[in-house]
């Protein structure tokens, strides 16, 4: 059975070809010319927007895109065989090629009325889908290790001092520092200041202190930051 094709004139897409029966892909050479001045013109090789434009099947447009690589007017991306880009610059490239050309028909076998015909995606999607998602998993698991290199360089810079734990404490019990309030007058053990006090903790928490009577003391604002992260 011959493809019935329809030309329809729109407004902001020249001529778009319409494949009433997409159980045939028997294909001339006119619309595979139509869909190279397409990719041209719109500077797009994606597949599905070629399928959306001319409303054919995936294997229809899979078959022209076969055709079309073969030609040389599109080519596959290096490192990405299923991503393809334009060989050619100009109409007057395409032209010249379909010159030189010989009508192109593209066939495929004849569907029995036992057999179903599915609108599948081609093989190349399918391949290149498994390429990205295994560029996401190397994605993942890059980006877990410098989360544990992150966690390691934390530790061993509020072991050193430099920066405070940013982990929520356990806060210090009412009791301990009423005691430790009344034990150290109200003032600061270092300088004697009265202003701007702070419940530090002699042996700090990340080297093992507590919050008990013993390990807590007063210090002014000035005294806390001059000790840091220090024993004292």
């Amino acid at each position: 059975m011959l493809c019935v094709i329809k030309m329809i004139k729109m407004k902001t897409k020249p001529y778009l070809y319409v494949l009433q029966d997409k159980s045939d892909l028997s294909i001339d050479t006119d619309i595979i010319k139509q869909v190279a001045y397409y990719c041209l013109r719109e500077n797009n090789t994606q597949t599905s927007c070629i399928k959306r434009y001319f409303n054919f099947s995936y294997r229809q447009t899979s078959k022209i895109m076969d055709e079309l690589e073969k030609m040389g007017i599109i080519r596959s991306i290096r490192n990405h065989p299923f991503i393809k880009e334009l060989s050619v610059s100009s109409f007057e490239e395409i032209d010249a090629i379909f010159n030189n050309e010989s009508s192109i028909i593209l066939t495929d076998k004849v569907v029995t009325q036992n057999e179903v015909n599915v609108d599948t995606e081609p093989d190349s999607r399918k391949i290149w889908m498994e390429q990205e998602k295994q560029r996401i998993k190397e994605n993942i698991l890059k980006q877990r290790e410098l989360r544990e290199l992150r966690k390691k360089a934390k530790e061993e810079l509020i072991a050193e001092g430099l920066i405070e734990n940013t982990k929520r404490r356990e806060p210090i019990p009412q009791h301990v520092q009423d005691t430790v309030w009344r034990r150290d007058g109200g003032r600061c053990v270092k300088c004697g200041s009265q202003e701007n006090l702070e419940f530090d903790h002699i042996i700090p928490l990340s080297k093992g202190g507590s919050n008990t009577v013993r390990n807590i003391q007063l210090l002014c604002q000035k005294c806390n930051r001059e000790k840091s992260n220090k024993i004292g």
